[in-house]
């Protein structure tokens, strides 16, 4: 803690600041001359009051000008200061994790956007586990959205069998009767179509089977981090 005088902190923090003695006499509502007294030694005897109105002119706190502290900073700006340098630390953060992520995915390609997904959730968890909770989160999110399309498209798929199945018995009692040239274009069309509502129920049912084996993959993620998330935080119950 340095040994300057009250008079001497007013005086060093208003050069520091670039304030002429006119308008710090402005900033504190006195006169010039009342203010030239506070950068003097008489400034020693100064009452509580003028104390705190100069440090708030001078953006300081009274601890201050009074020689209790070398910190200048008053509570609003190390506040400010603090949440700063968090948002720095954040921010190298994830500029680190943004890198681990692209070697990450350089070194673990595959042909699988979804499973390269999860393992990438994965190996977030294993390294940075304090985002564990939120990953879990993603997952079960993931998981339910997967269980939703996969029923709707099992509900389509049982809802197109069964349209099927009918078109198959009408045909073959039409193959089996005598039929006049309208009736057979009629089967041609409906053969047409049965064969079409085949492809499209084909195509739901590599839909469906995509969205299970989601369901599959999302499920072993999500127990994979929530073991994770568990063993966090009974080491964290622990210090």
């Amino acid at each position: 803690m340095n040994t300057l005088t009250i008079g001497e902190r007013i005086k060093a923090l208003r050069q520091e600041q670039n304030y002429s003695v006119d308008e710090m006499a402005k900033r504190a509502k006195i006169s010039r001359a009342t203010y030239y007294r506070y950068e003097s030694a008489d400034a020693e005897n100064l009452p509580i009051k003028t104390i705190k109105v100069i440090a708030s002119a001078l953006n300081t706190t009274p601890e201050y000008i009074l020689g209790l502290t070398d910190d200048k900073r008053t509570k609003e700006w190390s506040m400010i200061e603090a949440y700063n340098e968090n948002l720095k630390l954040r921010h190298e953060s994830f500029l680190k994790l943004r890198q681990e992520i692209y070697e990450f995915i350089a070194s673990n390609s595959t042909n699988v956007p979804y499973l390269q997904l999860l393992n990438l959730i994965k190996f977030i968890g294993r390294k940075h586990p304090e985002y564990l909770e939120g990953m879990y989160l993603v997952l079960d999110q993931l998981n339910k959205d997967n269980q939703l399309h996969y029923t709707a498209y099992e509900r389509i798929i049982r809802g197109l069998t069964n349209e099927i199945d009918n078109m198959k018995l009408f045909i073959h009692s039409m193959e089996n009767s005598d039929l006049k040239d309208t009736q057979t274009l009629a089967l041609g069309f409906l053969k047409s179509s049965l064969n079409h509502l085949i492809d499209v129920i084909h195509e739901i049912e590599i839909k469906a089977k995509y969205e299970h084996d989601c369901i599959i993959v999302t499920e072993e993620a999500r127990n994979e981090i929530y073991k994770g998330l568990q063993e966090y935080d009974n080491n964290n119950s622990n210090i």
